[in-house]
């Protein structure tokens, strides 16, 4: 099974036109984001797509301000396709980023969804805070 891990990051003190380019707070730019994913995914005329947004308040990092969550799932029927989107948004004092996982979906058959969901929990817990120190 495979999986699909997509991050990038950005230096908001190197560019910080990002919070001002039309945006006025992380919260909007977390809202456009989430619209353009929602917007690219049912885009795709196969595809069904449900996704829920959240803050995620279970971060433990505290090097990170922000975090919003977004998960959903994939389906192709024709197809007998599916998968499950999960995707954070987190911003610390000098930077956003995004990471997006799309993979299988729980399953009490595999273990693919709990390693991929360690991967991003492993990559947000260490954004800015090597040591894992906790709040």
């Amino acid at each position: 099974m495979s999986f699909l891990l997509f991050g990038v990051c950005v230096d908001i003190q190197k560019y910080p036109k990002i919070l001002h380019n039309g945006y006025n707070s992380a919260t909007e730019i977390f809202e456009s984001i989430a619209s353009n994913i929602e917007i690219r995914l049912k885009n795709i005329s196969e595809f069904e797509c449900k996704i829920q947004k959240k803050v995620a308040d279970n971060i433990l990092n505290p090097k990170l301000e922000k975090a919003w969550y977004i998960q959903g799932d994939l389906e192709y029927p024709e197809k007998q396709f599916r998968a499950f989107l999960m995707s954070y948004l987190i911003q610390s004092n000098s930077s956003i980023c995004y990471i997006e996982s799309i993979g299988p979906r729980p399953s009490l058959n595999n273990y693919y969804w709990e390693a991929n969901k360690r991967c991003i929990e492993l990559i947000i817990e260490s954004f800015n805070n090597l040591d894992f120190s906790k709040k």
